[in-house]
């Protein structure tokens, strides 16, 4: 029998936990519980053998593109089960449907990201700007290494290097696919990087800064906005949808019961996704007159239709009845953070504010290879539907299906997230408060969201969930 994260009260849900017993928890963009490491090689139940029989086997019985797959496949053609669950999926994937969505994970990594809210790196989210030759910061972590150095949001990084005798220009890093990460180095505590940076005041220094765990801090700001002759606006900034992100929304939620809001600035402008049960928590918060109706449901593959589950708003004691709500979105906004915004639109007045969301209404559920391996396959078996049966926005959100507001806006690195003066936030406020868009001229011209994941590359467990951040 397997166990896993599963939350709140959903009967279908823990029954599909049941039915499968090697299906461990269900993720808009990811999810985990905790299981013993073991070792890793070309031989016994953990090994490469296993792993790639194992993935092959599960791919072909769970994947929810199953018209996809090959019809043969040799598997000692595959030195790794990673590139054998890349063949598998390259069909769906050039079609646009499953961009390395499907990956293998380290269990233990996965346990500190969802479980604990931690992440090992420097604490810092970036963009990129001006046809992709400068870089610069849109979010520091409290108490990161980064944040010690003196990182500041709006800050570019001009260079970086192994040693302040080793910088490279940011750009001939981002001349190629894999310069940046390739340069900033993998997610372990430990290493090392110089920093040549320009400062938001305009002055030019080098910095030093060594990995090491922080929190994510996945609420890390909510605020109330007074109107004059009006209950308060909300304020709500949600990096990442990790379960320690649950009590900070309850408690976040609840002041804004306490002061009667009904209209809502969400700001998911960096937030990658996360675990489907903080999804729908969230979605029952800004639904208290909605309880009973159905807030989403599941597509699984023709062989799997008996598991596809029908969700249900909740009641929760903390909800309001958001009337009015603006959703702050990039190209780094997907998964979770796009159920939420497709579970809303029938039933609020919605607004998506700053730019086209990234694309991804699909999830995954996660398959261990075994107690003893910390191996974990997160495949891709179902898509998200709402309750008018929308759910193929795999170019982002808005899609053609999409009836509401959309207001082009840009991020303004300049002024903190929140800011009733920075421009996403000032754009979500007066559509709130006049039902208009008031985009920039910038944004108007836009072509392409900055900061947008890139389709062509496999991020580590932390960028799936927070795009473009180190």
């Amino acid at each position: 029998m397997a166990s896993g994260l599963l939350d709140s009260g959903r009967d279908m849900r823990v029954l599909l936990v049941a039915l499968a017993a090697s299906l461990i928890a269900a993720c808009g963009g990811g999810g985990g519980n905790e299981t013993t490491t073991g070792p890793v090689g070309s031989g016994g139940s953990c090994g490469v053998t296993n792993q790639k029989q194992f993935v092959l086997d599960r791919t072909r019985e769970w994947y929810l593109f199953a018209d996809t797959l090959p019809a043969a496949v040799q598997l000692a053609q595959f030195p790794s089960a990673e590139e054998l669950l890349d063949q598998l999926t390259a069909t769906a994937r050039s079609q646009n449907r499953d961009r390395f969505f499907s990956y293998i994970a380290s269990i233990a990594d996965e346990q500190q990201f969802f479980s604990a809210g931690e992440s090992v790196g420097f604490g810092i989210g970036t963009t990129v700007r001006d046809n992709n030759t400068r870089l610069f910061i849109t979010q520091v972590f409290e108490n990161s290494a980064a944040a010690n150095a003196g990182f500041t949001r709006g800050d570019e990084i001009l260079a970086v290097g192994t040693s302040s005798t080793t910088l490279q220009s940011m750009a001939s890093l981002l001349a190629s696919a894999e310069g940046l990460s390739n340069a900033f180095g993998p997610s372990e505590a430990g290493i090392s990087r110089s920093f040549r940076v320009r400062t938001v005041a305009g002055n030019t220094v080098e910095r030093t800064v060594t990995k090491r765990t922080f929190s994510l801090n996945p609420v890390p700001a909510t605020r109330l906005i007074a109107r004059t002759g009006l209950t308060p606006l909300g304020y709500l900034q949600l990096r990442t949808f990790v379960s320690t992100a649950d009590s900070q929304l309850r408690s976040a939620f609840a002041s804004f019961r306490a002061n009667n809001v009904t209209d809502l600035v969400v700001d998911l402008r960096y937030n990658g996704g996360g675990l489907v049960a903080t999804a729908e928590l969230l979605s029952d918060l800004l639904s208290a007159g909605r309880i009973g109706q159905l807030q989403y449901r599941t597509r699984l593959n023709t062989s799997k239709t008996r598991d596809e589950i029908s969700v249900n708003f909740l009641s929760r004691a903390e909800a309001i009845q958001a009337t009015r709500i603006a959703f702050i979105t990039t190209g780094s906004s997907a998964s979770a953070s796009e159920l939420v915004i497709n579970s809303l639109a029938p039933y609020a007045d919605v607004a998506i504010v700053g730019g086209r969301t990234f694309g991804k209404p699909v999830g995954q559920f996660a398959f261990d290879l075994g107690a003893d391996c910390d191996t974990r396959l997160r495949l891709v078996t179902f898509q998200n539907l709402n309750r008018d049966g929308d759910g193929d926005y795999f170019d982002g959100l808005p899609d053609a299906r999409y009836n509401d507001a959309f207001c082009l806006s840009d991020d303004d690195l300049l002024r903190p997230q929140g800011d009733t003066a920075e421009g996403m936030t000032a754009s979500a406020i007066g559509w709130l408060n006049n039902g208009v868009c008031c985009a920039s001229v910038a944004a108007t011209q836009r072509k392409a969201d900055p900061g947008a994941l890139r389709p062509t590359s496999k991020p580590s467990l932390d960028q799936r969930l927070l795009p473009d951040t180190y």
